[in-house]
């Protein structure tokens, strides 16, 4: 009986830490192009618990390659690390990342195939409120083997793509 009554009382703490802890993820990722041939990726993560994501620190970065790509990708990114904040349930916080060049006409004309993908990556990481640390490493992409979809056009008429999950390069904790 006693082993019955503490097994409970574990799955009920379990319960409540996965019911009450932040979950942080991806909410939209697009690629637009706000001045011709120049891509810009925007990427938002939304807390979808009932408590606050603690120490928040994330980075974005895009590049251009083949598919599959010929360098692996950063899981740090070099360089100072990002500051750190809180997010609140509910809250939303977008990160941008512009392509360091403008493309050429050629490269626009090959650009969202398996020869020229646009790789959208980085790393989000928090710590819950039962201060577990907590990580999602994501690579998303335009073009590739499926190429890539329009997902229609900003209010000022700029393009939008979507950028879908990679075969590659996704996990979290």
């Amino acid at each position: 009986m006693f082993f019955a009554i503490k097994r409970q009382a574990d799955l009920t703490e379990d319960t409540a830490k996965r019911q009450l802890r932040a979950y942080v993820c991806m909410e939209t990722a697009n690629l637009g192009f706000p001045s011709k041939n120049w891509p810009v990726a925007s990427v938002t993560f939304k807390n979808f618990g009932q408590t606050p994501a603690y120490e928040v620190q994330s980075w974005v970065s895009i590049k251009i390659d083949s598919h599959p790509p010929s360098i692996p990708f950063a899981i740090q990114k070099p360089g100072h690390p990002s500051p750190k904040s809180t997010l609140g349930p509910g809250a939303a916080t977008q990160f941008s990342a512009p392509l360091a060049r403008v493309l050429t006409d050629a490269e626009m004309a090959e650009l969202g195939t398996a020869q020229l993908t646009i790789y959208v990556y980085g790393r989000f990481t928090y710590k819950d409120t039962f201060r577990q640390d907590r990580f999602t490493h994501w690579r998303l992409i335009a073009g590739g083997p499926e190429g890539v979809t329009m997902k229609g056009r900003t209010e000022k008429g700029e393009i939008l793509w979507a950028l879908c999950p990679d075969v590659g390069g996704n996990e979290s904790n």
